[in-house]
């Protein structure tokens, strides 16, 4: 029998206690390629973000086994060959926690209770040896007692003791032994162990992985963001209770004592290392392999007979050690006997009084880690068709675990993870992979999704998302439901015959509204005036230097014209040229100030020019750069919440199932807006114009004039989109942001996919362009009026 079987079954018990009723509601798994490759995906990413393996170091020798594992699961066509391709891609963790397993009634081997501890006074040394597993007529009390009764003897005629914990590899270990092993981990051994110790022994701290949001992949490197830590919990005490048995007697002093060890020795190295360090308990490991790391597990089960375990902690030990190191080790492994080579070794030591304590380093409380950087395999210019699945397991767990807004999507995650293995599986080239991706992170329903390619994705015509290209002069609007050219960025362009009010038809000769819903399929957004937006201010304007396009426009008189136009314009498309000041006096009441185009150094002007107003209209229709808490801040002569911030976290002491992991969790915060006493209270009306154009830290801005200055918001819903972005790569060198935060009103209130809703809906129309009429600032006016009225 193979090694990692043995200690497979042995935490299979537990799993079967944890998840005996959520599989008993559990339909049977479906065994077609969907619900394979799903089920793999879940444990390939659990691994990714849970297992201590991975902590501090590349994953990317995962990423490999995953490529390695997927023919595998490929060619399963039942349940057992699946769950053996499952546990070959976990084998690589080399940990007998984590593992899958095929369970059928008939594979249970039913417990056999011969099985009993062994003990043996010679020389005036206590030999103990407690097999892995004991006899099923027992209580765990019962055993415990059995176990203490020794020790206390020991305590009367001993002068050491040998406690034998070395597990058998040639035995067949039942499901309900192995529950049995488990029971004794801690109840039954550390029970029993109270009656050596004399004061208490302090058992080492557990570590686990800890994720506050996702670590960005690319350009959005937050420094004061800790994504990842190696976190120690609180100590747990194994104190002497006091308790007498039989004999009524306790040590007075701690005899010397050796255990022995191997492999098969599960689940209490944590208490082996507690008495080898504070208790001065030598330790002889048997064979070459170190008694195992062991921690807590949860449960990854896939169905009523595919289930396991994956182990999320591990013990800090002497505080820096990474392993458990015993004080010698004996190569040559046999079957535990008490003659064997291992007890006789035990005996010499103690006779000769030759043990040597471990002196531990010393100890630290907990470390920080940098997650690591995933690998984007920049150079496949068109990956294979495993590294394609890859890309897909990857996002799919990313977005699974870090999307914040993952349960506000039109589509369930899971579904979208179907409905995309036959769309990567059959991408024929790189150009269609990249659509394909493109395609996946548009089910994102995110403004902040955006899909970028590496350089030379653009030299080889890879992507049609054409970043660092040309725009055509033109400034475009839906309005109406119609689209509408706002304005003519290039002087030039009006000798063709195009003027502002025109009404756009088609481009190159097909009708726009076909043109339109075309891209809002290409590209994530979070509301349909966001997508429409977008659509406008950028794909149909977009396109390489040089190039031209055909626009079939009709005119105010109802004439229709096809112009061509050359894409002249940079890449970072300016907002329309204004004529007059962004800020400037309305009336001797009235401000006005274009916060699209205020910096941070232009604040102080800003209130200098308003000061002595009643009031003042912010221009909020586009973004706005780091202005938001300057401005706020004097507005309020009070401390006040603009927000409320939820981030997600991944947090292994709150699962005790996969099922649970996937439900996220979340940290909550709250943001506030402290007043800035160093400068003049502003204390005049605030109206805020806004529109699908206000996106992110504008919709913030929002949001903190709100709560600092009741402002009265005029024009249509924003773009429906806050929080922090954040990063990941995929296969190809494609890199993808999304949102790593739920942002919401203070008072709780949704914003993501609803944007700002305005207090006053007035939306531009054709006939208000066509006159130069700036319809929204004229009811902004118009509202600020009614409410200076009001105060009089």
């Amino acid at each position: 029998m193979k090694m990692y079987s043995i200690a497979q079954k042995l935490v299979l018990g537990l799993c079967i206690i944890f998840s005996a009723q959520k599989l008993h509601c559990q339909t049977a798994m479906k065994f077609d390629k969907q619900h394979q490759f799903l089920g793999a995906c879940k444990i390939w990413g659990a691994v990714k973000f849970l297992h201590p393996k991975f902590i501090n170091s590349s994953a990317t020798s995962w990423d490999s086994i995953l490529v390695e594992t997927l023919p595998k699961i490929e060619k399963a066509n039942n349940a057992k060959d699946y769950a053996s391709a499952l546990n070959s891609m976990l084998l690589s963790l080399n940990d007998p926690y984590s593992f899958v397993e095929y369970i059928s009634t008939s594979s249970i081997v039913k417990s056999n209770p011969q099985y009993q501890i062994i003990s043996n006074m010679r020389d005036s040394i206590m030999y103990i040896h407690v097999p892995l597993s004991f006899s099923t007529h027992f209580t765990a009390e019962q055993k415990a007692e059995n176990l203490s009764s020794l020790f206390l003897q020991s305590s009367e005629n001993a002068k050491g003791i040998i406690l034998d914990l070395r597990g058998d590899s040639t035995i067949q270990y039942s499901a309900q032994i192995m529950r049995e092993q488990l029971s004794f981990n801690h109840h039954v051994l550390s029970k029993a162990l109270a009656y050596y110790i004399r004061n208490g022994i302090f058992l080492p701290p557990s570590q686990m992985r800890i994720f506050h949001r996702y670590c960005p992949q690319s350009v959005y490197d937050f420094t004061d963001i800790m994504t990842e830590r190696f976190e120690k919990c609180p100590k747990e005490i194994m104190q002497n209770e006091g308790k007498y048995i039989h004999k009524k007697t306790q040590y007075t002093s701690t005899l010397p004592m050796i255990i022995l060890v191997n492999y098969y020795t599960f689940g209490v190295d944590d208490i082996i290392s507690a008495l080898q360090e504070q208790c001065d308990v030598f330790v002889i490991n048997h064979g070459s392999k170190l008694i195992p790391k062991s921690g807590k597990i949860i449960d990854i089960s896939l169905s009523d007979s595919i289930h396991g375990c994956l182990r999320v902690s591990e013990y800090s030990y002497y505080q820096t050690e990474k392993v458990f190191k015993p004080n010698v080790i004996i190569n040559q492994f046999s079957v535990p006997r008490i003659s064997d080579t291992c007890v006789q070794f035990a005996y010499k030591l103690l006779q000769q009084k030759n043990i040597t304590p471990y002196t531990p380093p010393p100890s630290k409380q907990y470390q920080y880690y940098t997650s690591s950087m995933e690998d984007a395999y920049k150079s496949m210019l068109f990956p294979s068709k495993e590294y394609r699945f890859l890309a897909l397991f990857r996002f799919w767990n990313v977005i699974t675990y870090f999307f914040s807004y993952k349960n506000y999507m039109n589509k369930s995650w899971e579904q979208t993870f179907f409905d995309f293995i036959p769309k990567v599986e059959n991408a024929r080239d790189s150009l269609e992979y990249a659509h394909v991706i493109r395609e996946l992170v548009g089910r994102l329903n995110d403004s902040h999704a955006q899909v970028k390619f590496q350089v030379f994705a653009n030299k080889f015509g890879i992507a049609n998302e054409r970043y660092e290209r040309d725009y055509l002069p033109l400034l475009l609007q839906y309005v109406e439901q119609r689209t509408v050219i706002t304005g003519i960025l290039d002087e030039r362009m009006k000798q063709s015959g195009i003027s502002v009010g025109d009404i756009i038809t088609h481009i190159n000769l097909q009708p726009i509204q076909e043109v339109m819903n075309d891209y809002l399929q290409e590209f994530s957004y979070s509301t349909l005036q966001a997508g429409i937006e977008r659509v406008h201010s950028h794909y149909l304007l977009i396109g390489k230097w040089h190039d031209s396009t055909q626009i079939t426009v009709r005119t105010p008189s109802n004439s229709v014209r096809n112009v061509t136009l050359a894409h002249t314009i940079p890449s970072l498309q300016p907002i329309e040229p204004y004529k007059l000041p962004y800020i400037r006096l309305l009336t001797k009441e009235i401000g006005y100030a274009d916060l699209r185009r205020i910096s941070l150094a232009e604040c102080d002007s800003l209130f200098t020019v308003i000061k002595d107003t009643k009031g003042v209209i912010f221009d909020l229709r586009g973004y706005a750069h780091g202005i938001g808490w300057e401005i706020a801040s004097r507005l309020t002569d009070k401390r006040v919440m603009t927000a409320r911030f939820s981030e997600p976290i991944i947090n292994p002491s709150r699962y005790s199932s996969l099922q649970d992991m996937e439900q996220q969790s979340f940290h909550s915060f709250e943001q506030y807006i402290e007043p800035n006493r160093n400068k003049p209270l502003y204390r005049g009306k605030v109206i805020v114009l806004i529109n699908a154009k206000a996106m992110s830290q504008a919709e913030h801005i929002c949001l903190q004039l709100q709560s600092t200055a009741q402002a009265i918001f005029v024009g249509t819903p924003t773009n429906g989109t806050d929080g922090t972005v954040t990063s990941t790569v995929l296969p190809g060198g494609i890199e993808v942001q999304f949102t790593g935060q739920e942002v919401r009103h203070a008072d709780g209130r949704q914003l993501q996919r609803i944007g700002i809703i305005p207090d006053v809906e007035v939306k531009p129309t054709i006939a208000g362009i066509r006159a130069g009429r700036d319809e929204v600032l004229e009811k902004g006016i118009e509202v600020l009026r009614g409410l200076l009225v009001k105060k009089e």
